[in-house]
């Protein structure tokens, strides 16, 4: 069985991590909005990592739903 190549790069054999957060095109997405956001932090290594990266973005306990809505709207998007 051939591996898939990544759908959006075309490069990379596509896995969650890859797609999600490592392909040369969702890497600037993720980039854009942490920008936008006014953060500047390194890609997670994992899908979990990023979404507890994600996660701790919020400085009190009702920003929480918020980040993780985003997290999950990003990654739906993609």
């Amino acid at each position: 069985m051939e591996a898939v190549k990544c759908s959006l790069c075309g490069q990379n054999v596509e896995d969650n991590n890859h797609l999600f957060l490592h392909c040369s095109v969702t890497t600037k997405i993720w980039s854009m909005c942490f920008e936008w956001w006014g953060f500047s932090i390194a890609i997670a290594g994992s899908c979990w990592d990023s979404f507890i990266q994600h996660e701790s973005l919020a400085t009190k306990s009702s920003e929480r739903l918020g980040w993780i809505i985003v997290w999950f709207s990003l990654v739906l998007t993609i």
